[in-house]
């Protein structure tokens, strides 16, 4: 399975980011505080589901509020495509 796009609507300081991966293999680098770490947390988010409040660390709340979450889309190898689309409740 290949990860081909991150929607991010919220998620620690990133904001409406359109992340498009088209490559075999894809290597996020940047200095520091560029936001390597808050898209991996985001993928495990989308992946495993966004942490409760219970572990504000990795829950990436978007520090202005807002909509929390976004949308994974992947492709599978028999070429099917797969969207996972996670929101956190506003509780």
């Amino acid at each position: 399975m290949k990860i081909k796009r991150l929607q991010i609507h919220g998620f620690g300081k990133m904001k409406d980011q359109d992340i498009r991966f088209s490559s075999p293999v894809t290597v996020l680098a940047g200095p520091n505080e560029a936001g390597k770490s808050t898209v991996l947390q985001f993928v495990r988010s989308m992946l495993y589901g966004i942490p409760s409040r219970a572990y504000p660390a990795e829950r990436y709340e978007p520090p202005g509020g807002g909509r929390h979450g976004g949308v994974l889309t992947a492709e599978s190898d028999d070429g099917s495509i797969w969207t996972i689309s996670r929101h956190a409740s506003a509780d």
